[in-house]
C-alpha cells in the first residue's frame, strides 16, 4: 500500500510540474529525408498514386493542397519523459469538400497516446477539394533537445 501512495504522489507531483499544455516543440511533418516507409505518398481523384520521392526535394502538391492544417499535441509530460516515436497514418480526403472522412494508422508509433494525438490533429486538415483522395502522412515526435 505504501508503494501505491508513493507512485500517486509522484504522478500528481509530475502532473503539476508538466502540465499538459500546447507545446514549443511541435511534431514534425516527415519528408523524403527518411527512409521509404516515412515518406508521403496520396492517391489523386482519378486514382493514380504519387509517392514524395517523385518530386524535388519533397516538394509533394499534396502537402501544397492542404488549406487547413493542425499540428498534433504533444504534451510537456511526454516531452519531459523523451516519449517519442514515428507514425504514418492514412486520410482518407472527401472530393467535394476536401475534408478528412478518416484517419487510420498505417505505422504506430508504438505510443497509443502519440497516435492518437496525431489523429486527432490530422482529422481536421483540409485539402483543396477536388485533388486528392487519400494522403499517407508521417508524423514524427520528437522531444527538445536539452
Amino acid at each position: 500500500m505504501n508503494g501505491a501512495i508513493r507512485h500517486f504522489a509522484a504522478a500528481i507531483i509530475l502532473a503539476v510540474a508538466f502540465p499538459t499544455a500546447p507545446v514549443y516543440s511541435t511534431p514534425v511533418i516527415l519528408s523524403q529525408q527518411f527512409s521509404a516507409q516515412w515518406t508521403s505518398s496520396a492517391v489523386d481523384a482519378k486514382g493514380g498514386r504519387h509517392q514524395a520521392k517523385d518530386y524535388p526535394k519533397g516538394h509533394t502538391p499534396w502537402m501544397a493542397d492542404v488549406t487547413k492544417q493542425i499540428a498534433p499535441e504533444y504534451s510537456k509530460l511526454d516531452q519531459a519523459h523523451r516519449v517519442a516515436g514515428f507514425g504514418l497514418y492514412r486520410v482518407v480526403v472527401d472530393l467535394k469538400t476536401g475534408s478528412v472522412r478518416k484517419v487510420s494508422v498505417i505505422q504506430s508509433t508504438g505510443v497509443p497516446a502519440l497516435d492518437e494525438s496525431a489523429m486527432k490533429a490530422l482529422g481536421q486538415w483540409i485539402w483543396r477539394p477536388g485533388k486528392w483522395k487519400e494522403v499517407d502522412v508521417p508524423i514524427a515526435f520528437m522531444p527538445p533537445r536539452f
